[in-house]
């Protein structure tokens, strides 16, 4: 229940407004069904507690990892996905179970410390862990999507030499990596929040730095690691 709607319980109780306003002002404050299921997409972690979000999350990374390797897709940095040339060989830089847990972990570490800046109390690692596994999600479903449109299309991206893709199956790439980058970064936002305790300028200073740190520090250590 959000202030405006707690306002309206106090205003019944006392005696301010008759059952009928309220039934009408009430159903006009609530959101609409999908509305709910938009903000439950984007924060996920106001209905979880933290074991259900740690255990839908690893399944989340499980099966990212297990799809990205079946059909050769890895992740370079925290916010970035592409497909393993076949020239460039296997390497544990391109393995995708091991890059999820080093960006899951990276990122985890970097929102907790973060928190810790600001002073925050009642912190607890693990709730960071949990809502950072679920962020993992939305490149679940890119997977899934590029390659059905890439078999659809008959395009293998890993093929030599490359065929190129026509307009009609580059558009939902686009709009599919466009759409999962968003949903992501909206998912590490409020993973930040949730977990952190932070609002208002902490908190997006906060999301910033620590994202664009993810990202480089997650690029540098697979990048080491190839090299």
């Amino acid at each position: 229940m959000n202030i405006e709607q707690q306002k309206l319980v106090e205003l019944l109780k006392n005696n301010k407004i008759n059952k009928d306003e309220y039934a009408l002002l009430m159903g006009a404050l609530s959101p609409s069904n999908k509305s709910k299921v938009f903000s439950f997409l984007l924060n996920p972690y106001e209905k979880f507690s933290t074991p259900v979000a740690l255990a839908v999350g690893v399944t989340t990374l499980l099966l990212l990892s297990i799809v990205a390797q079946l059909f050769g897709f890895h992740f370079p940095d925290t916010l970035s996905l592409q497909e393993i040339k076949t020239s460039a060989g296997s390497s544990l830089g391109r393995n995708p179970f091991f890059q999820n847990i080093v960006i899951v972990l990276v990122t985890s570490i970097l929102f907790y410390l973060s928190a810790l800046l600001y002073k925050q109390r009642n912190l607890r690692f693990i709730d960071f862990v949990a809502t950072n596994l679920l962020t993992r999600f939305p490149y679940l479903v890119a997977a899934i999507i590029l390659t059905i449109v890439y078999k659809i299309s008959g395009f293998d991206p890993h093929q030599e030499p490359k065929v190129e893709l026509s307009n009609l199956a580059l558009f939902p790439i686009a709009i599919t990596g466009i759409a999962c980058l968003a949903w992501c970064l909206a998912m590490m936002f409020y993973s930040l929040k949730e977990s952190s305790g932070l609002i208002g300028k902490k908190l997006w200073v906060s999301y910033l730095t620590t994202l664009l740190l993810s990202v480089v520090i997650t690029l540098v250590i697979f990048r080491l690691i190839l090299n």
